[in-house]
């Protein structure tokens, strides 16, 4: 690196003196300022390898070095293309992103209408539980709809009958639980 650093000055101050500017001050002329740190306060950088041993190119040097240029050309453009694929990727998978935050939304709204509606059936079946709880109700359904009542019925009346007290039963179980969980809830709260 040392030798080209001369050649560059020297290359330097010829194209200053040629071209009628001022030439630069000579290397001994150079003073060192602590609050400016400049390249000769810097450490000699090893020698190019590249570079020729006596600071002339030959023909050789320059397919060595126009081999090496096209070499990193072709990676960079196998860079910019695998860059650009990948941009691709991150587009498709931000696009898909969107797509499932709008889905999760809405799932969001979607759950809480259901939310809503639950809470509503609930209020409503408790209603129709404390109706059915009411003293004396159980015996009245169960009395008008037994089948033995109606011993004159025909036969689908008589279906009917006992799948209406059968119902009746199942209505009763499902008071029974709704006044037992509600119970719990009010031990616990």
């Amino acid at each position: 690196m040392g030798r080209w650093l001369d050649a560059f000055r020297r290359g330097q101050a010829a194209g200053y003196a040629h071209y009628g500017g001022e030439t630069p001050p000579a290397e001994e002329d150079r003073t060192k300022d602590e609050n400016r740190p400049g390249e000769w306060d810097l450490e000699p950088e090893p020698d190019d390898p590249d570079a020729p041993e006596d600071d002339t190119w030959s023909d050789e040097d320059a397919e060595k070095l126009q081999a090496r240029l096209a070499e990193l050309e072709a990676k960079s453009r196998d860079d910019a293309q695998r860059l650009a694929e990948l941009n691709g990727e991150i587009g498709r998978l931000t696009a898909d992103i969107v797509g499932k935050k709008q889905l999760i939304d809405d799932l969001t709204e979607g759950t809480a209408d259901l939310r809503t509606a639950l809470q509503e059936l609930e209020a409503i079946s408790m209603l129709l539980v404390e109706v059915l709880a009411k003293p004396g109700v159980k015996k009245w359904l169960q009395q008008r709809f037994h089948p033995d009542k109606y011993p004159d019925a025909s036969e689908a009346q008589r279906r009917s009958y006992e799948e209406t007290a059968a119902q009746i039963n199942a209505a009763y179980d499902i008071v029974a639980e709704c006044m037992a969980r509600q119970q719990e809830m009010a031990a616990e709260g």
